[in-house]
């Protein structure tokens, strides 16, 4: 009897670890999944950036108490064929007499994105550490509190978004046709429509080029920063096309998903292929908001 209940001992015990084991595995693939959706959606706009979770360092879902050291790590990766530099920022919503976070600025630079026969296989990668020296800690916070953690990376963006091999025939359909478009990692999508009619000696092309804001804590603004929108200029092979912009700058408020420009130019009564040429300049601006607690007393 003894020898049958140790039998069926071992044997629960063995069920145990196995069902542990795949429970540990099911927790585990999920923060995976949701890693690769965003990496995803970043390979999309063509930067992002995390903090990085480690013993002593803040990131979301942190709890820290009152006293408690803590560094602030970033890690940023660019998804672009080409580096970028800018600058990051952090701070707080606690009131700096109880110390935290005060805003504080850092440049960073990061290297170009790999890619193979088209595809991609690895993303530029920088690591941003605030403080510079030291760490930071509260103090004399009265409650347990609630926490926000403000990062905001500024860059600037020239972008060529060109069309697809064959080029854009003109005159083409009679009707309004769709451009095939070569996009490029960004915050900004682009659509293009082209009617062509007689104009005289010449055609007349419109070209109808939508802009979409595709990353929602994303702001669009000239390189100095001091102006919402950006810098649009266009060509159809060497043809500049004059679009309906004041000095090729189109305002894009922060409120803003979506603008249309209207542009054209006058060509040759010729049946030809062209190559088009957008080109956006900006400075990006995209925020993140990071939660944590912070607890009055120790921690158990």
């Amino acid at each position: 009897m003894k020898f049958r209940n140790k039998i069926f001992g071992k044997v629960m015990l063995f069920l145990l670890i196995i069902t542990i084991f795949f429970l540990l595995s099911g927790i585990e693939s999920c923060p995976q999944q949701g890693l690769q959706q965003t990496k995803t959606q970043a390979s999309k706009y063509g930067l992002d950036f995390d903090l990085v979770k480690g013993i002593g360092m803040l990131s979301e879902g942190s709890r820290i108490a009152l006293g408690d050291d803590f560094n602030i790590r970033i890690n940023i990766e660019n998804y672009d064929k080409n580096p970028k530099s800018g600058k990051i920022c952090i701070r707080d919503d606690i009131d700096s007499s109880y110390g935290g976070v005060d805003k504080e600025c850092q440049d960073f630079y990061v290297g170009s994105a790999r890619y193979e026969d088209g595809n991609f296989v690895k993303s530029g990668v920088a690591i941003v550490n605030f403080p510079r020296s030291g760490y930071y800690n509260y103090k004399n916070l009265p409650i347990d509190q609630n926490a926000i953690l403000y990062v905001t990376t500024k860059y600037n963006q020239d972008l060529v978004i060109s069309s697809s091999p064959e080029g854009v025939q003109i005159p083409g359909s009679v009707n309004e046709e769709e451009i095939s478009l070569n996009e490029k990692p960004a915050i900004i999508k682009l659509s293009v429509k082209k009617t062509v009619a007689e104009s005289g000696l010449n055609y007349k092309a419109v070209f109808g080029i939508t802009l979409k804001k595709i990353l929602q804590n994303a702001k669009l603004y000239s390189p100095d920063f001091k102006r919402e929108g950006l810098t649009v200029k266009a060509v159809l092979g060497n043809y500049p096309l004059d679009c309906n912009l004041e000095g090729d700058f189109l305002e894009f408020k922060e409120e803003d998903n979506t603008r249309l420009i209207k542009c054209s130019v006058l060509l040759p009564k010729e049946e030809l292929r062209y190559p088009l040429m957008i080109n956006l300049i900006y400075g990006a601006e995209i925020s993140k908001e990071f939660k944590y607690f912070i607890k009055k007393e120790a921690l158990s």
